[in-house]
């Protein structure tokens, strides 16, 4: 082979992998733009609710509809059984529970203000997700606060162990 043409196949290789970076960018940038807006329909579906029952359906929804989640829950947290009330809320898969409960099931999963991702103790999972626990093999949890104190946690698993791991981004 001339040192021509083996220049000239040198480049054409790689000439097809940046052909084939590009292809995988613009697939990335396609799949970042599908979720950005679907990221923003959700934010307009969350102001336009005026009640906590509200937002949490838009979300749970979202989640289910849009983003095509396996499972997801929302759990209100409250200092006491007393004062919660499952009167104002009327989503499916809002559950109310005391702050002593949680802590008690999931406290380790609440120790830092950051978003979860990864396996979860078999426990942990059951207390998530109860219709759906044996089937959740990861899940990511997001801690919701009103200042310091811990108002909820929004908690979407899958059935796929690989989906949601501990050295996933969380944004």
């Amino acid at each position: 082979i001339s040192l021509v043409e083996r220049q000239v196949s040198v480049l054409r290789a790689r000439n097809r992998d940046m052909r084939q970076r590009l292809a995988r960018l613009l697939d990335t940038a396609r799949d970042n733009d599908r979720l950005f807006h679907k990221t923003r329909q959700l934010v307009l579906d969350i102001l336009a609710e005026s009640t906590v029952a509200g937002v949490v359906n838009a979300t749970l929804s979202s989640l289910r509809d849009d983003y095509q989640v396996d499972t997801c829950a929302c759990l209100l947290i409250a200092e006491t059984a007393g004062s919660l009330s499952s009167d104002t809320l009327d989503a499916g898969n809002v559950r109310l529970e005391t702050t002593s409960d949680t802590h008690a099931a999931i406290g380790a999963l609440l120790h830092s203000r950051q978003p979860v991702c990864g396996h979860l103790r078999p426990s942990e999972t059951a207390f998530l997700f109860p219709d759906a626990g044996s089937q959740v093999q990861s899940a990511a949890i997001v801690q919701l606060f009103d200042g310091d104190t811990l108002m909820g946690v929004l908690a979407i698993g899958s059935f796929d162990a690989d989906q949601y791991r501990s050295g996933s981004g969380t944004l």
